[in-house]
């Protein structure tokens, strides 16, 4: 029997350890984040959405390193009204997560991206999008 569309998958992954691997890589300190995913891959569930939930992580972590400048990740951080952007791109996640071809497993994705942009309000400023600032602010 399937689950229904609507039931909430429970990803196990510590929140806290998650909020501090953003916290880590938006402050440019890339070897610390990289550090603190391992440790949320080895404090994580077996189960297909925590394993999901930890690709959508890895992905981010990468985008976010190599400054791939049309991800979605980048394009969500550079943009100047990210605040009302974030508000409308977590409903539309949240909208593709309820579809009825979407399966449990890649709950698990989806909830990564609503998790971040959950926390996003509370973490640094990306320190890849103040240097970008910087380096277009014209010099006296």
């Amino acid at each position: 029997m399937k689950p229904s569309v609507n039931a909430r998958v429970r990803v196990k992954v510590s929140k806290k350890l998650v909020r501090s691997f953003f916290q880590a890589l938006f402050e440019g300190k890339l070897a610390e984040s990289e550090k603190i995913l391992s440790d949320i891959k080895e404090k994580a569930g077996e189960d297909e959405p925590s394993q999901r939930y930890l690709q959508a992580l890895s992905g981010m972590h990468y985008v976010y390193t190599t400054d791939d400048r049309d991800s979605l990740l980048m394009t969500t951080l550079r943009s100047e009204a990210w605040r009302k952007r974030r508000l409308a791109l977590m409903k539309e996640i949240k909208s593709f997560s309820s579809w009825p071809t979407t399966g449990q497993s890649e709950q698990g994705f989806y909830q990564a991206w609503i998790d971040l942009l959950k926390m996003l309000p509370r973490l640094p400023r990306p320190h890849r999008v103040e240097q970008e600032k910087g380096a277009i602010e014209p010099q006296p």
